[in-house]
């Protein structure tokens, strides 16, 4: 299949802005649901290709700062929250409403595409109203709805449709054909472009590995047609793989919170500033800090020295071009404290009678302030603690303090914490089974023992471990990883 174009309303090649070592484009290229440990193993040669032909940096902090792909993409897209958008999020508004960084004024003459496939799950359309007028010159959404309406298909062994074919041609080998065709009009043109795959990890873990090769060919292809040195990529992911089989495991849902990230940074851009760069690899980084990195790239009509690169003053926001603090928090990096790994833990038996109580009150929450006693959705009650540790112990902080220790946990702490007994006052992760249904559900809790206020308090939103399928086939809200259909009950 030659270069095809299935929707374009591109601009005169004389309005756009010519690409240059002083003026770079920003292609993203991003795989749902890429931890930083599943792209190195499965995507070996990618990575190497990236790190040693392009000499990308491989950014090992970075952190996810919400639950799944949208939460994850605003920020990085706007550099806000996704909760400065509660209109789109209620379904009140387009997504057109939404200051997208290919919308602001630094991309005015630069050509822009945005490739995504997987339509009832893509990142501006899952349960909300998504665009109302094309969003990009280059926009392959309108080929993906109507690719999946047509023949030929390819079928798996029962007869089912399969979106991951069309013919003989796998679709991520058409997203990348779209995607050259993309880099070829505009080879000498500034651009910013999106592609965004999400067919091929989100459901299956190991079915990243497939795409390895073609992905490299694609690397190697734009290093080969189009001038690299005018161009910061960024590799990256949302978050890790979040549902099912990894996801039930302690190391899979701390990768969960550590997604890939890899940049490629022109060498014009990164003269004087390779040394931070390569420290910065291993500092906390969020989505916010590419964004912020991406706009201080397209706002300038020449690069400046990289001393006076121009940082947005706000607490989570900082161009990775300049030295991130060793000492950083995750609430300077915006990242909320349920996915905070800064923290080391230790395992707590599941059976005393504080983890009864925090598991009983995590499930009350669900039904109370998520599910809102629903009447569709079945009262959830549980049915095991599976897991539980602690993260801190206001107790063993204190003391640590007043010995003029670091607040830390190490080997020495660990043992004297578990010794005395002082995991009680403190901060709980923990998993739990609820009935019906078993769904499995991971919790961060405050617990205090004081008999005055609020014993218990549930920190931001659990999470939701694993698959639920049509358990919760009557809504289409963001309740739906936490219902069970009443009317499945009468099934059993």
């Amino acid at each position: 299949m030659a270069f095809f174009n299935p929707y374009w309303a591109a601009n005169k090649l004389d309005d756009i802005d010519d690409e240059t070592e002083y003026r770079p484009s920003v292609i993203l290229i991003g795989i749902d649901s890429l931890s930083r440990s599943n792209a190195i193993r499965s995507l070996p040669k990618t990575l190497q290709y990236l790190r040693d032909d392009l000499e990308a940096f491989d950014f090992m902090g970075l952190r996810k700062v919400g639950l799944n792909a949208f939460p994850n993409l605003i920020p990085l897209l706007t550099g806000r929250p996704h909760t400065d958008f509660p209109n789109y999020m209620q379904g009140k508004d387009f997504a057109d409403s939404i200051p997208l960084i290919w919308k602001e004024d630094c991309t005015a003459r630069t050509a822009t595409a945005f490739i995504e496939d997987c339509p009832g799950i893509s990142i501006f359309n899952y349960l909300k109203p998504g665009f109302y007028k094309q969003p990009s010159e280059y926009y392959f959404r309108s080929f993906e709805v109507a690719r999946r309406k047509f023949k030929p298909m390819m079928f798996t062994s029962l007869g089912e449709d399969s979106g991951d074919c069309y013919g003989k041609k796998n679709l991520f080998v058409l997203m990348k054909e779209y995607f050259k065709g993309f880099l070829k009009v505009y080879r000498d043109k500034r651009k910013f472009a999106l592609f965004w795959a999400t067919h091929v990890g989100h459901d299956y873990v190991n079915h990243v590995r497939l795409i390895d090769e073609s992905l490299l060919e694609m690397l190697q292809w734009m290093k080969r047609e189009i001038n690299m040195e005018n161009i910061m990529l960024i590799f990256l992911g949302d978050h890790g793989f979040r549902m099912g089989g990894l996801a039930l495991t302690h190391i899979g849902r701390k990768e969960n919170n550590n997604p890939a990230l890899i940049i490629h940074v022109p060498k014009q851009l990164k003269i004087n500033v390779e040394n931070i760069l390569l420290q910065n690899t291993a500092r906390l980084v969020s989505h916010y800090d590419i964004y912020q990195t991406m706009y201080d790239i397209l706002s300038y009509k020449h690069i400046p020295p990289p001393q006076y690169m121009d940082v947005q003053d706000t607490l989570v926001r900082r161009n990775i071009l300049n030295p991130i603090p060793i000492e950083r928090t995750c609430s300077d990096a915006g990242v909320p404290a349920e996915y905070c790994t800064c923290y080391e833990d230790i395992s707590v038996g599941t059976n005393s009678s504080i983890c009864l109580e925090l598991g009983r009150h995590l499930v009350h929450h669900i039904n109370n302030n998520i599910l809102h006693n629903n009447s569709q959705c079945a009262g959830l009650h549980l049915y095991n603690i599976s897991d539980v540790s602690l993260e801190y112990s206001d107790k063993h902080v204190k003391r640590q303090a007043d010995q003029g220790r670091k607040s830390s946990w190490n080997n020495q702490t660990k043992s004297e914490a578990a010794e005395e007994n002082l995991y009680n006052d403190g901060r709980y992760r923990m998993v739990i089974f609820t009935i019906p249904g078993e769904a499995s559900f991971e919790g961060l809790l405050d617990y205090s023992s004081a008999t005055n206020g609020n014993r218990i308090q549930v920190i931001g939103l659990p999470s939701r471990l694993n698959v639920y399928g049509n358990q919760s086939h009557c809504s289409e809200t963001v309740i739906k990883s936490f219902c069970y259909c009443k009317d499945l009950l009468n099934d059993h």
